[in-house]
C-alpha cells in the first residue's frame, strides 16, 4: 500500500539495521509529501546519540506544517 500521511524519515549514517538507500526507498511508497534527514556520525538509536539534532530536525518538520 501507499502511505498517504505526510512523514518526515529520519536517518543515521552508522546504522547497523538499516541503509540509506532503504530509508530513501521508502519514498516510492508515499502518496503525500516525504522528507529525508540524515543525521552524520550517529548509530541506529539516534535518540541515545544525537537528541538534540533529532529534536531539532522533528520541530523543524512539525514547524512547516
Amino acid at each position: 500500500g501507499q502511505c498517504r500521511v505526510p512523514t518526515c524519515g529520519i536517518y543515521s549514517t552508522n546504522d547497523v539495521a538499516l541503509t540509506a538507500d532503504q530509508m530513501k526507498g521508502s519514498r516510492d511508497f508515499m502518496q503525500a509529501e516525504w522528507k529525508y534527514v540524515e543525521i552524520e556520525n550517529c548509530s541506529h538509536w539516534i535518540p541515545l546519540d544525537k537528541p538534540s539534532e533529532l529534536a531539532s530536525s522533528i520541530l523543524q518538520w512539525f514547524n512547516q506544517k
